[in-house]
């Protein structure tokens, strides 16, 4: 009698169940149906809980699951966060390689969105943001300016902050394009931002035009003085001492720009997938760091006193000169090539935040230093980048390399 009993109690248990769960029906309505009180409805649901006749099972979205379980694979490279966003499909995004503003746009999107979360939550009444640059920064800035343009309230809560913007890079040439030049694009986030309304300091330094001839004529003067005889070679390095006076000003102002650069409260950076790109080549045959006889990029011995910039090391400057095979580069950060081993290299006459110091920063939890980048062009790079010790602690990526990601590491 009693096992007669409790199968008609779990036959009940089932059936109640069933109206609740598939069905939809409220524990009123099931009360009301039934003719059984709802105090007994709401015990005979927890009891197919307990008992196993019902099971939660939490399925959370798709991506937020893969962003999940890339993030517990990043953390003990020093990743806190880690967003992956929809993006195209591996066959789609295969057939955009060659024009993928697409995907561009929407890690844009994604990453002005991250950026605004920030902002508003930052309590002080200013914020110093340290911006790289390239294709998906230039997106993420014209996504975060039409943001504010279309929400008032957003706008209003932005304008009672103080924003400063620093380039991280000082490369800088007379023809400009805002996606090739860190100063460039952050002229151009400032002045939309103060076309809004913002209270905004670009702090962009005069254009180091002297600065790169001073230094070639210092060093190429060096390089042709290896052949003249020790009676000539004094009187040249007289010569060569005049413009290292006036250079090593100039670096001495351009240290303490940078300096204050590393104090940014959020830093942008893009991961340039190519060294072959037609826009960083371009970048390095204007600093005459490449090689064209060696396909090779002119890179700081570690040695180097003037790895710190804070100094020209005439000695060392007169060694043969360290050359980085380009077959060996997976990408970019901040025009830093680094290889498909994680080691990244500073290069000759760059005015920069190196990559040593932004991984030094990003291991600051204080600071949120976020790369942004996706698309199965990015995918050996981003992976690459994150071999060693990543110069950021956020990615923000897409679902393509979130899933290289998770499959590799």
């Amino acid at each position: 009698m009693a096992s007669w009993n409790r199968s008609r109690e779990l036959a009940q248990v089932v059936d109640i169940a069933r109206l609740y769960f598939e069905e939809g029906k409220t524990q009123k309505d099931i009360s009301e149906c039934l003719g059984i009180p709802q105090a007994t409805i709401s015990r005979l649901l927890q009891r197919a809980s307990d008992e196993g006749i019902v099971r939660h099972i939490i399925s959370p979205p798709r991506l937020f699951g893969l962003q999940t379980e890339v993030l517990k694979k990043l953390r003990s490279k020093g990743i806190r966060e880690v967003r992956v966003v929809l993006g195209t499909s591996s066959m789609e995004d295969k057939k955009n390689i060659e024009n993928p503003d697409k995907n561009t746009a929407n890690l844009g999107a994604h990453g002005a969105e991250y950026l605004w979360d920030l902002l508003s939550q930052h309590t002080g009444e200013q914020v110093t943001i340290g911006m790289a640059c390239g294709d998906t920064l230039a997106a993420l800035v014209r996504h975060f300016v039409n943001y504010l343009q279309d929400d008032f309230s957003a706008r209003k809560e932005l304008q009672n902050k103080t924003i400063r913007l620093y380039p991280l890079n000082l490369f800088w040439e007379r023809e400009l394009e805002s996606t090739i030049y860190p100063p460039a694009l952050v002229v151009a986030f400032g002045t939309q931002l103060t076309a809004l309304g913002c209270k905004v300091h670009a702090f962009v330094p005069q254009p180091p035009i002297d600065f790169y001839e001073a230094y070639d004529t210092i060093f190429c003067t060096i390089d042709k003085n290896k052949c003249k005889q020790p009676a000539d070679q004094k009187q040249v390095h007289k010569q060569i001492h005049k413009y290292i006076y006036y250079l090593q000003k100039q670096i001495d102002g351009y240290v303490e720009y940078l300096n204050q650069a590393k104090n940014a409260d959020i830093f942008l950076l893009g991961i340039g997938a190519y060294i072959n790109d037609e826009k960083y080549m371009h970048v390095l045959k204007e600093s005459y760091n490449y090689n064209n006889d060696k396909k090779a990029i002119c890179v700081l011995n570690e040695s180097s006193n003037e790895s710190d910039g804070k100094s020209i090391d005439l000695e060392n400057e007169s060694e043969e000169k360290k050359f980085l095979d380009l077959e060996t580069v997976a990408g970019e950060i901040n025009y830093q090539p680094f290889t498909y081993d994680g080691e990244f290299y500073t290069l000759r006459r760059f005015l920069t935040v190196t990559a040593k110091d932004l991984i030094a920063i990003a291991g600051n939890p204080a600071k949120k230093v976020i790369a942004v980048a996706g698309g199965e062009s990015k995918k050996s790079a981003v992976l690459a980048s994150l071999k060693c010790n990543p110069p950021y602690n956020v990615l923000i990526t897409d679902e393509c390399v979130g899933q290289h990601l998770y499959d590799t590491l």
